[in-house]
């Protein structure tokens, strides 16, 4: 297994809070907020864990949370246009973001989402491997509830 640990793009340790000891994260930027949000769900391989989108107005950032999948050869993150996680397996279109290679196969990582990227149109994120051409597991994206 490869595991990963990223830290949320967002926050970082302050200076002061390192020369502390300790390592509470800071919020670095203007407020970023959580835009989309979906559950791993499996496909050709068992896969778990939370994907969300957030930006602070400036960079967006797909996040895995406690991502478990199998590990597997030539696995890429895509955001898909017209398959949703629930989609035939091995089914994608040729409509798709690619956000690069999968860093890990079990932890929490983050994938920059380019800014021209519509997230109205691609919102599944597919675990996909190239060489077998199947999703080992996917999660559509919707936007939280507006509360009132």
């Amino acid at each position: 297994d490869d595991k990963v640990n990223e830290a949320d793009p967002f926050t970082t340790v302050s200076p002061s809070a390192t020369s502390l000891g300790t390592t509470t994260p800071e919020v670095t930027s203007g407020a970023p907020q959580e835009t989309h949000r979906g559950m791993f769900v499996d496909r050709s391989h068992p896969s778990s864990g939370v994907a969300t989108i957030a930006t602070d107005g400036t960079k967006t950032f797909l996040r895995f949370e406690e991502l478990r999948t199998d590990k597997g050869p030539d696995l890429f993150v895509y955001l898909s246009a017209g398959v949703t996680a629930t989609s035939p397996t091995g089914a994608l279109d040729d409509d798709f973001v690619d956000l690069g290679k999968l860093k890990g196969n079990i932890g929490s990582q983050n994938y920059e989402v380019p800014p021209s990227t519509d997230l109205a149109k691609y919102k599944t994120v597919v675990i996909w491997c190239r060489r077998f051409a199947t999703a080992f597991g996917a999660s559509d994206l919707t936007a939280p509830a507006v509360r009132n």
